[in-house]
């Protein structure tokens, strides 16, 4: 019981710590851990019967900021996130279920503010390559199907654009991933998320 009291004081201790540490200062790369939520716009008129839908999501992930220069606060970032998306609408009795790998790529200026450097405010703007690992519509795998008539994407090039603001180590952003391809290559289904992802995070740098 001792051990265990000692351990949990030690963790406390050093999560602490890491918090009171200033901002990530020019030159200095950066990781980050973030959880959040991604809502997805679909125009499916077809389908669903509605010009734009909304399929409610999570995402969560790891980013790697490399700084481009020693002087300036300029970074590109590699992101690996992991997003699902799920719609359902009860009057057709159909849902969607969308999986995905979102790997967004991007450059970003980290602007310190005042005199003791703890808030940093970075917009970015790049491109997202992302892989659809699963598309269902009511539990059918539209990957599955060998005619191919409902055939959906499996890669979506689209761009990525937001606004990030760290507090200390703490962060929070908010962004839009804007699809350039539609989801769906059917014309049965005719979901396409060329609407796009918002999504809302919360994160920590390390």
């Amino acid at each position: 019981m001792k051990k265990m009291l000692l351990l949990t004081v030690a963790i406390v201790t050093a999560v602490a710590t890491a918090s009171a540490k200033s901002n990530i200062l020019a030159g200095e790369d950066y990781n980050r851990v973030e959880v959040g939520y991604a809502p997805m716009f679909m125009s499916d008129m077809f389908y669903w019967g509605n010009p734009w839908s909304t399929a409610h999501g999570v995402t969560g992930g790891y980013t790697r900021g490399i700084h481009l220069s020693k002087k300036w606060p300029m970074y590109i970032e590699v992101s690996g996130m992991v997003q699902y998306n799920h719609r359902y609408k009860s009057s057709i009795d159909t849902s969607l279920d969308l999986l995905r790998l979102n790997i967004p790529v991007s450059f970003t200026w980290r602007f310190t503010l005042g005199s003791r450097k703890l808030f940093t405010i970075a917009p970015y703007i790049g491109l997202n390559f992302g892989i659809n690992m699963l598309y269902n519509i009511n539990g059918d795998n539209m990957y599955d199907d060998s005619d191919n008539i409902y055939s959906a994407n499996r890669f979506q090039l689209g761009m990525v654009e937001g606004l990030n603001l760290t507090y200390k180590r703490w962060n929070a952003g908010i962004g839009y991933v804007l699809d350039f391809m539609p989801l769906d290559k059917s014309d049965l289904y005719n979901v396409t998320n060329t609407g796009g992802s918002l999504v809302v995070r919360a994160g920590y740098e390390f």
